[in-house]
């Protein structure tokens, strides 16, 4: 049963992990800028190239990650302090873009106090978030280190 989780997992986690990955990767850096010129076929080429060469890091990120990671509670506890950047950081950036941009509509000239408000709540939203996230991470980094069990300590 353990195994057909996991087969079945696994898959549905990499996709749209993959997908994202593949499309930060042409809009961040224009990979497909030359290749569109070419035909069709070329493009496909370079397309399924660079989903394979995700594939292959994502299953090499997760091989090592169990083979040197102690146990799934430090996996958790990571997982847990980002928790803040999407309950807290997101939002507030959000909302200090919006602010900023109706900030930037009025030139600067007749400023609400609201908008000021707006501004200043979206910039300690994010604040906040970045602090409960790096206290987060740095609480799981720190149990990491003192674990001595799992496949590294055997080496």
């Amino acid at each position: 049963m353990i195994l057909l989780a996991v087969t079945m997992s696994y898959p549905i986690v990499l996709f749209p992990t993959r997908n994202a990955a593949d499309d930060a990767l042409v809009q961040g850096w224009a990979v497909a800028s030359t290749a569109l010129r070419c035909d069709g076929g070329a493009v496909l080429l370079e397309r399924r190239k660079r989903l394979t060469a995700e594939t292959v890091a994502w299953v090499a990120t997760t091989i090592l990650v169990g083979l040197f990671v102690p146990t799934l509670g430090t996996i958790t506890d990571f997982a847990g302090s980002l928790a803040a950047v999407f309950l807290l950081v997101t939002p507030g950036l959000m909302l200090f873009m919006t602010a900023m941009r109706d900030l930037d509509a009025h030139k600067w000239e007749r400023v609400a106090p609201s908008e000021l408000l707006l501004v200043l709540l979206g910039g300690s939203l994010v604040a906040l978030g970045g602090f409960i996230c790096a206290q987060g991470l740095t609480t799981a980094a720190l149990a990491t280190s003192d674990t001595t069990t799992g496949f590294c300590s055997k080496l």
